[in-house]
């Protein structure tokens, strides 16, 4: 099975959007276009290939369709009715992966590995959906801002982007049951960096605790994440930080004490590396938002 890896760090463009519903015989055009296709099956079958790539489009299906490929039928279908939608990714950091690395990456994606800045979908070309319900709100709403008289054109933009990260997310809860023992390892070891947050934590803590080479460690966090074993540390003490100041009244040199820092200097340039702001000045503004509202 192909997955779709694109960054969404730019909106994607919509283009286009339907509800297909057909009493009689139907079938695909036979053509090739140069935009996505995301497809969700309402009622019955489409029987639609992509090159030589079959596939069946059912009811609470949905399909992702890429560009500059034959698309058409490869048999009727009867009584038939399903959404779609075209669309363009803004940039060129788009790829198809494989099955493994897919689940690898849900998996890490299941347990936040990665951080605010890296924001990706990673789709499935085909996926039963757990939650069908969700993506017909989202297509029903995409039609009313692609058909409504709205002031920005941009809004179809925006469903798109949360039709993307909702099929995204609808992935990770699908496939993230199914583990190799390597992706198993990986996981119980993002978790255990959790756990001992709260401690002044290296890469050879770590490659201590799992039986790993400290440079072969790092190389291989790096590897599946894309970043550093010791950024990823420092990410995790940044949210577990964002709960504390948020959640006690403790100072932030407590609060940087408690979470395995030295130097409470230190930690002010680590919190603002990754949040673009000061301890005090993420605590203040969430006091200003939620608790001096009258």
């Amino acid at each position: 099975m192909k997955f779709i890896k694109a960054d969404l760090n730019s909106l994607a463009t919509y283009v286009s959007s339907g509800k297909l519903v057909s009493k009689e015989e139907f079938q695909h055009p036979d053509r090739i276009i140069d935009s996505y296709l995301i497809l969700l099956g309402i009622k019955n079958t489409l029987y639609i290939q992509e090159d030589n790539d079959q596939y069946n489009l059912d009811k609470n299906t949905a399909l992702m369709l890429t560009p500059h490929k034959r698309q058409a039928s490869f048999k009727p279908s009867y009584n038939l009715s399903y959404y779609w939608c075209h669309f363009y990714f803004k940039n060129n950091n788009v790829t198809q992966i494989e099955y493994d690395e897919a689940i690898e990456l849900y998996h890490m994606m299941n347990n936040c590995v990665f951080g605010e800045k890296d924001n990706t979908v990673l789709i499935p070309k085909i996926l039963k959906l757990p939650y069908p319900d969700k993506l017909n709100i989202l297509f029903r709403q995409l039609l009313d801002y692609s058909y409504g008289d709205y002031y920005t054109k941009n809004i179809s933009d925006y469903c798109l982007a949360a039709m993307l990260t909702e099929l995204t997310q609808q992935s990770i809860q699908y496939f993230t049951s199914d583990l190799s023992s390597t992706t198993y390892q990986f996981s119980e070891m993002v978790e255990w960096i959790k756990a001992n947050v709260h401690k002044p934590l290296r890469v050879s803590h770590v490659a201590n605790r799992f039986n790993y080479n400290p440079n072969y460690l790092s190389n291989l966090f790096k590897s599946k994440t894309g970043y550093s074993l010791i950024k990823f540390i420092n990410h995790a003490k940044v949210c577990k930080a964002q709960e504390l100041l948020l959640k006690t009244d403790n100072t932030i040199k407590e609060i940087a004490y408690d979470l395995g820092f030295s130097d409470d200097k230190y930690f002010l340039k680590v919190f603002k590396t990754y949040t673009d702001t000061t301890p005090t000045q993420y605590r203040n503004a969430y006091y200003n938002t939620h608790i001096n509202i009258k």
